[in-house]
């Protein structure tokens, strides 16, 4: 006799595993951290039988591999130190580590060749090596050559950006920082003339005229922390936060290196938006 509830426990169980696969992936991509993504998996698997994490374990592995044979993955360069942490944490068969090891270096190596056979033109050496302070009026077609020569990083569905067709992610930041200049009360300085005096012991009379003076200072604070992310067409910033420029409508970016923040000026708005990123001078390069 055909047990309903038996199956449906049994599919409900093979959707949970398929689920760690996707956990673990997503995680990974995102913060491009193995402990991270395996504890995050792990934490949806709290309740699996011993039998049930080696399977959600392959199933994660099968998806990496999967990820990382499409063009959306551009390997790190210590990626092979992260994948080889990947196949500790999840236990797997010394087969299927030397095969997403071998991948990698496909990868590699098709990347190698791709950077070496495309010309670049010739830089000055006396500023080569040093991002410019302010550009103006960028466009898809001003973008610099190592935004040309790069792949695009993530796919749309992981990132939750939403892309026009042909549109493609060439950087992305998931703990940018947003930053709004403000004014601040720093301090109330008292000011006026007083007196007092002692009628008793216990009891004393004061009068006068206090005048509460405030000093105002203008600082940077952080106003959220999300997404910044770079596309051929647009920049943007996903938080609670969001706002979304066409690179058309850029017409200039600066970094003010005392704070280490990026400005990105928009066209028709006087005030810039502040991002600071661990990628800054990455930023300053692409745009």
């Amino acid at each position: 006799m055909f047990d309903f509830d038996d199956n449906h426990k049994k599919t409900n169980r093979l959707l949970a595993i398929l689920k760690y696969g996707e956990i673990f992936l997503e995680e990974y991509i995102e913060k491009k951290h193995p402990l991270v993504a395996f504890q995050k998996a792990e934490m949806f698997a709290k309740d699996f039988s011993e039998k049930e994490k080696i399977r959600a374990h392959n199933i994660a592995y099968d998806k990496l591999l999967s990820y990382v044979e499409t063009p959306a993955f551009v390997p790190e360069s210590d990626e092979e130190i992260k994948f080889n942490a990947i196949a500790f944490l999840l236990k797997l068969e010394v087969d299927k580590k030397e095969n997403l090891l071998n991948v990698l270096k496909r990868k590699h190596h098709t990347l190698n060749n791709i950077v070496a056979s495309t010309p670049t033109e010739p830089q000055n050496s006396s500023v080569a090596n040093f991002p410019q302070k302010s550009k103006t009026t960028l466009t898809s077609s001003t973008l610099s050559n190592g935004l040309n020569l790069r792949k695009p990083v993530l796919g749309p569905s992981i990132l939750g950006i939403n892309l026009q067709k042909d549109e493609h992610v060439y950087f992305i930041d998931t703990s940018a920082k947003l930053i709004k200049k403000q004014k601040v009360t720093t301090r109330i300085d008292y000011a006026g003339i007083t007196f007092r005096l002692n009628l008793t012991d216990n009891l004393k009379y004061r009068s006068g005229s206090i005048n509460p003076k405030r000093t105002i200072e203008e600082k940077f604070i952080v106003e959220d922390t999300g997404k910044f992310y770079i596309t051929d067409r647009k920049l943007g910033f996903i938080g609670f936060k969001t706002f979304t420029i066409n690179l058309n409508k850029i017409v200039r970016v600066s970094m003010d290196y005392a704070n280490n923040y990026v400005l990105i000026y928009k066209e028709n708005r006087e005030k810039p938006y502040i991002i600071q990123s661990i990628n800054n001078n990455e930023i300053l390069e692409l745009l």
